[in-house]
């Protein structure tokens, strides 16, 4: 995409693909009825039409002889179990299928009993999987299995990008580089941060231009930043783009604060528009909420506010989340200050609308444990004392906060639009329990 083509930083250049793709596979036993099985299959071929166009999921058929090849293109398995005595047709279609597998069983014939019996075997060689019964509300936990589903093949086929690295970090880089890999599926991508600087210095200087117009257009109010503060700050974006397209990266985390000496600017609005692009991007090197934001993007397609927890009150469940830098896309109007605590660079003051919201953090040992917390967003701070975006996010249950004070997965925690509770707690009952 031509700078030309994005629109005040609004545009993503790289999008989540809304199209699902999934491969029904249809087991019966032979011993049942051919006409009885048929009628079955049409039942629920018409029901997982209406539902892919609703959802924008591509259902592709299939008989149990398909091959390998034929389901590598698609994002998800489904395995329509109609019958009893399925067992070892299902597990010789899950043989062919690298990934998780949801398993749709037809309510009586001894349907759910093939299909546990089915789960049971592919998890015992590897395979994570669901079953949804045919039963009333089947078509919206299909629906949901299959994202699930989508979301645990993608981060398995992604990249992060790490520039520098972090001065306190919980495990050792081998470590956390098998942590991610193992528990979650991205691989890390480790690159010199002075990279990042040289190709920020050789940015063309009329893209750099036009980004710095976009950016002082598509601003309510600039306060500290001076032309050549904002400027650099677009060299910055188009330097980190340049490596993001180079490398092929799917997400990138910065050792950001190393950037003020050889710079005299900061990466705030860099990763503010990388994530408006499509691109989960952290500051501070911080390589799980980096995994976090990832997840998350994939998860619901929503880019998140990478933000401290400021200020916590255990009697109400208000919790003040800050940070110098949030994607626009969640913001009804943004100002350019200054990065807090170097007054230097291109800050991002937003201000989202009020409404629902879901905080969440991915940490623990081996990266195991998830906190998630839906809450409301209720206002937007101007504190001159806290980083320039600030919101109070009032949480569902004021437990929450005293979990979040007394057991801390770490500082930064993600802040996403919408409450999607439900969908993080089922993607780690399914893939990670």
């Amino acid at each position: 995409m031509s700078l030309s083509n994005v629109v005040r930083g609004k545009q993503a250049y790289k999008e989540v693909d809304p199209l699902m793709r999934v491969s029904v596979v249809q087991v019966a036993s032979s011993w049942r009825d051919l006409r009885e099985v048929t009628d079955r299959a049409e039942h629920y071929r018409a029901e997982l039409a209406v539902l892919g166009a609703g959802k924008g999921i591509q259902f592709q058929w299939h008989d149990s002889q398909v091959s390998a090849m034929e389901l590598a293109e698609s994002d998800a398995l489904l395995l329509l179990v109609l019958s009893g005595g399925t067992e070892q047709l299902g597990m010789s279609v899950i043989a062919r299928w690298n990934g998780p597998v949801a398993i749709l069983a037809h309510p009586g014939d001894n349907a759910l009993a093939a299909a546990m019996e089915i789960l049971a075997l592919a998890r015992s060689v590897g395979h994570a999987g669901i079953i949804v019964q045919g039963s009333r509300g089947w078509r919206e936990e299909i629906s949901l299995a299959v994202t699930l589903a989508k979301t645990y093949s993608s981060l398995r086929r992604a990249a992060i990008g790490s520039l520098g690295s972090r001065d306190i970090e919980v495990m050792s880089p081998w470590a956390l580089e098998g942590a991610v890999r193992e528990v979650w599926g991205p691989q890390l991508v480790h690159l010199p941060l002075g990279e990042l600087v040289r190709y920020s210095r050789e940015a063309d200087a009329d893209a750099a231009q036009e980004i710095a117009s976009q950016m002082q257009a598509a601003a309510e109010r600039i306060i500290e930043p001076d032309a050549n503060s904002i400027l650099g700050s677009a060299r910055i974006y188009l330097g980190l783009r340049r490596i993001v397209e180079e490398y092929h990266l799917d997400a990138v985390a910065v050792n950001c604060f190393s950037l003020l000496t050889p710079l005299a600017n900061t990466a705030c609005y860099a990763l503010a528009r990388l994530n408006d692009e499509g691109v989960p991007a952290t500051c501070e090197a911080d390589i799980p909420s980096c995994l976090t934001m990832l997840f998350m993007w994939y998860l619901t397609s929503q880019p998140s506010f990478l933000a401290n927890p400021s200020s916590i009150d255990l009697r109400t469940g208000t919790v003040v989340f800050t940070h110098c830098t949030i994607p626009t896309q969640m913001c009804s109007r943004f100002s350019l200050r200054s990065h807090y605590e170097s007054n230097l660079g291109v800050g991002i003051a937003g201000e989202p609308e009020p409404g629902p919201v879901t905080v969440v953090r991915i940490g623990g040992k081996e990266l195991r444990d998830v906190y998630a917390v839906g809450g409301q967003l209720i206002e937007c701070g101007e504190r001159e004392d806290l980083c320039r975006t600030q919101l109070a996010v009032k949480f569902g249950r004021p437990e929450d906060a005293r979990i979040l004070l007394s057991h801390p997965l770490g500082n930064h925690h993600m802040v996403v639009r919408g409450d999607w509770t439900r969908q993080i707690n089922s993607y780690c009952d399914y893939f990670h329990s």
